[in-house]
């Protein structure tokens, strides 16, 4: 099976609508369903405590008591004179900015840096219904040190401010 047919199956298994819909489900069954680990794998156990840190911790570090309008930060990185398209930034964005270091950035796969490349951050602000928690389980289980919140394709962004990050 290909890697998109895997991730495809793996969004198709729980019913998660909503921010109310992560809490009816323990994080075994979250880690089960949306990781597809066998019972016993370390990496399984690992993820469970991930996901159940997540669950018990207070946003903006976790997903407990989020706020029905939320800042969330989006990092970018362009050449030099492009303009940021305001209406297709992206769909992955972080709730604390402090993770944001050149540290996190190598994790998340900037590697390619030139002369000619600016980073920015971008401070967001989106209203909790817009978050895919399924999506945003799935990539916690996988991508643990992103510590991510992914949103809905269609979601309304609204860009408040724009950071110069140095590289």
């Amino acid at each position: 099976m290909k890697l998109m047919e895997i991730y495809k199956s793996l969004t198709e298994d729980l019913n998660i609508n909503s921010y109310t819909d992560l809490y009816r489900l323990s994080p075994e069954t979250l880690v089960d369903n949306l990781g597809k680990y066998s019972t016993g794998d370390p990496e399984r156990d690992e993820a469970v405590e991930v996901i159940r840190t997540r669950l018990n911790q207070d946003f903006p570090k976790g997903f407990k008591n989020i706020p029905d309008v939320i800042l969330l930060y989006r990092f970018l990185l362009i050449n030099d004179g492009v303009k940021i398209d305001e209406t297709k930034i992206g769909i992955h964005f972080v709730a604390d900015k402090s993770i944001i270091d050149d540290d996190w950035l190598y994790d998340i796969g900037v590697r390619d840096v030139n002369e000619n490349s600016i980073g920015y951050i971008l401070t967001c602000r989106i209203n909790r219904d817009s978050i895919d928690f399924k999506n945003t389980i799935k990539n916690n289980i996988f991508y643990w040190s992103e510590c991510e919140f992914t949103l809905y394709g269609n979601s309304n962004v609204v860009i408040i401010n724009k950071e110069k990050y140095q590289l």
